[in-house]
């Protein structure tokens, strides 16, 4: 136990070290050029890959002119030969930056910016390609609005717009996943259904024959209490809707923690379903209303028989 804590004393340190030295590299013009020649290259592949290059060449443009900032700041600071051309040339140039605490790092958090951004657009295109096929594994599934998400990212994606476009690739996941489990569990439903019917087909059958006779006489009563059952799972659905549609109002006005395009999505999802359930109420109250109807209909017949009789 003591030499497994020591171990893991010693990779900590090993790891310290090394996030160090790395924090504390001493960038020089040549490694500083190549980086920014090798964030041409990453552009230049981008657009062979027809990626929008909208913000890494606005990246770039930055890193190569705080690069020439660092190059006059060092005339200034005395760091390289110069003369009295090129030291009023760095003073004029710097008139408005803190030349004295500019660094050849400066320029590498520019550069580093280009990788990560090469790196994202992969990330998207893949996860794009990889929906595009993932959708269609599923035919009995319907992911229609899925698809019409994927179109959405496909734009965020082509006008550079990588935030949006991970946003709505992390809401088709959500989605996706709960409708693949809910279709997994239907097909199990549906398999171990049939093996069922296969086993015991003669004595269902007998049950559904007795079970239909004694249905005819109960089927009114439990039409009725289906019903009242219906209508109340609508109205809790409906307070539900409406909690949801606060909590997402919540997130986005006070809280902040979701974008206005995730907000407007599941904002309309919650308002179409609340639409449906304010037409479906109206109909099954109305259908109950005419059961108890046809119920008093019944009973003041009963006693005009009984009158006559």
């Amino acid at each position: 136990m003591k030499s497994k804590f020591l171990f893991g004393v010693l990779i900590l340190v090993l790891v310290l070290n090394f996030v160090s030295s790395a924090e504390n590299v001493t960038y020089t013009e040549e490694m500083v050029s190549d980086a920014i020649l090798e964030s041409k290259i990453i552009i230049q592949e981008m657009n062979v890959s027809n990626f929008s290059m909208i913000y890494m060449k606005d990246v770039l443009f930055e890193a190569e002119r705080v690069f020439q900032q660092v190059k006059y700041a060092k005339i200034l600071r005395g760091e390289v030969d110069s003369n009295t051309f090129l030291e009023n040339e760095a003073r004029d140039a710097l008139r408005l930056v803190d030349w004295k605490n500019i660094d050849y790092a400066d320029v590498i958090v520019y550069t580093d910016e280009i990788k990560d951004r090469k790196d994202r657009a992969y990330l998207i295109f893949d996860s794009i390609n990889s929906y595009n096929g993932r959708l269609n594994d599923y035919p009995d599934l319907d992911v229609s609005d899925l698809e019409e998400l994927l179109v959405k990212v496909k734009v965020a994606f082509y006008e550079d717009r990588y935030d949006e476009a991970e946003e709505l690739l992390t809401l088709i996941k959500e989605e996706f996943e709960i409708k693949r489990q809910e279709a997994s569990f239907l097909g199990t439903l549906k398999t171990g259904s049939k093996n069922f019917f296969q086993r015991y087909w003669i004595i269902i059958l007998v049950v559904l024959i007795v079970g239909s006779v004694g249905g005819f006489f109960g089927y009114k009563k439990y039409y009725k209490i289906h019903l009242k059952k219906q209508i109340e799972k609508l109205y809790l659905e409906k307070s539900v809707l409406l909690n949801l549609v606060k909590e997402i109002q919540t997130q986005r006005f006070k809280d902040n923690s979701v974008s206005e395009l995730v907000y407007n999505i599941r904002v309309k999802k919650y308002k179409d379903r609340m639409l449906e359930i304010k037409e479906q109420i109206p109909v099954l109250e109305k259908r109950l209303e005419s059961l108890k109807i046809k119920k008093k209909e019944i009973v003041v017949r009963k006693l005009k028989d009984k009158k006559s009789i």
